[in-house]
Protein backbone atom coordinates (compact mmCIF):
# COMPACT_ATOMS: atom_id res chain seq x y z
CA UNK A 1 0.00 0.00 0.00
CA UNK A 2 3.04 2.48 0.81
CA UNK A 3 5.14 1.88 -2.34
CA UNK A 4 1.60 2.33 -4.23
CA UNK A 5 0.89 5.56 -2.89
CA UNK A 6 4.76 6.56 -3.76
CA UNK A 7 4.81 5.56 -6.98
CA UNK A 8 0.91 7.29 -7.55
CA UNK A 9 2.38 10.16 -6.24
CA UNK A 10 5.13 10.25 -8.20
CA UNK A 11 3.78 9.17 -10.94
CA UNK A 12 1.21 12.31 -11.31
CA UNK A 13 3.42 14.76 -9.98
CA UNK A 14 3.09 17.66 -12.34
CA UNK A 15 6.34 18.75 -14.31
CA UNK A 16 4.52 22.84 -14.28
CA UNK A 17 6.11 25.72 -12.05
CA UNK A 18 7.27 25.41 -8.57
CA UNK A 19 4.47 26.84 -7.44
CA UNK A 20 1.72 24.41 -9.24
CA UNK A 21 4.52 21.32 -7.73
CA UNK A 22 3.94 22.56 -4.17
CA UNK A 23 -0.09 22.80 -4.45
CA UNK A 24 0.29 19.18 -5.06
CA UNK A 25 2.02 18.09 -3.12
CA UNK A 26 0.16 20.06 -0.43
CA UNK A 27 -3.19 18.20 -1.55
CA UNK A 28 -1.41 15.19 -1.42
CA UNK A 29 -0.27 15.59 2.05
CA UNK A 30 -3.77 17.17 2.76
CA UNK A 31 -5.44 13.80 1.37
CA UNK A 32 -3.48 11.50 3.51
CA UNK A 33 -4.34 13.26 6.67
CA UNK A 34 -7.31 12.86 6.09
CA UNK A 35 -6.98 9.19 4.73
CA UNK A 36 -4.77 8.76 8.46
CA UNK A 37 -7.00 10.22 11.17
CA UNK A 38 -10.21 8.72 9.66
CA UNK A 39 -8.67 5.45 10.67
CA UNK A 40 -7.01 6.78 13.67
CA UNK A 41 -8.65 3.88 15.47
CA UNK A 42 -7.12 1.05 13.49
CA UNK A 43 -3.95 2.63 13.52
CA UNK A 44 -4.01 3.13 17.62
CA UNK A 45 -4.92 -0.66 17.49
CA UNK A 46 -1.94 -1.66 15.38
CA UNK A 47 0.65 0.30 17.33
CA UNK A 48 -0.25 -0.86 20.79
CA UNK A 49 -0.01 -4.27 19.62
CA UNK A 50 -3.24 -5.74 20.47
CA UNK A 51 -4.91 -8.67 18.72
CA UNK A 52 -8.31 -8.87 20.17
CA UNK A 53 -10.06 -7.29 16.85
CA UNK A 54 -7.61 -9.04 14.55
CA UNK A 55 -10.08 -11.02 13.12
CA UNK A 56 -12.12 -7.96 12.37
CA UNK A 57 -9.11 -6.40 10.90
CA UNK A 58 -7.50 -8.83 9.36
CA UNK A 59 -9.85 -11.31 7.57
CA UNK A 60 -11.65 -10.98 4.21
CA UNK A 61 -15.10 -10.44 4.00
CA UNK A 62 -15.62 -8.25 6.85
CA UNK A 63 -17.37 -5.45 7.69
CA UNK A 64 -15.82 -1.83 7.57
CA UNK A 65 -14.93 -1.60 11.49
CA UNK A 66 -14.56 1.80 13.09
CA UNK A 67 -14.11 1.56 16.79
CA UNK A 68 -15.25 4.99 18.18
CA UNK A 69 -12.31 5.43 21.41
CA UNK A 70 -13.64 9.17 22.20
CA UNK A 71 -15.10 7.98 25.67
CA UNK A 72 -16.08 11.21 26.36
CA UNK A 73 -20.14 10.69 26.08
CA UNK A 74 -20.05 8.06 28.53
CA UNK A 75 -20.32 9.69 31.84
CA UNK A 76 -22.89 12.13 30.02
CA UNK A 77 -26.42 12.39 31.69
CA UNK A 78 -28.54 10.43 29.14
CA UNK A 79 -31.53 12.68 29.91
CA UNK A 80 -29.64 15.95 29.23
CA UNK A 81 -31.29 16.25 25.38
CA UNK A 82 -34.62 15.39 26.53
CA UNK A 83 -34.31 18.71 28.84
CA UNK A 84 -33.27 21.01 26.31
Amino acid sequence: MYYNKIYVIESKFPTGSEVVQKEYLYNELNSLTFYFSRNLDFYEYYRSKSTYLDRYYFTRNQNDLRICTDSSHIDKDPFIFNRI
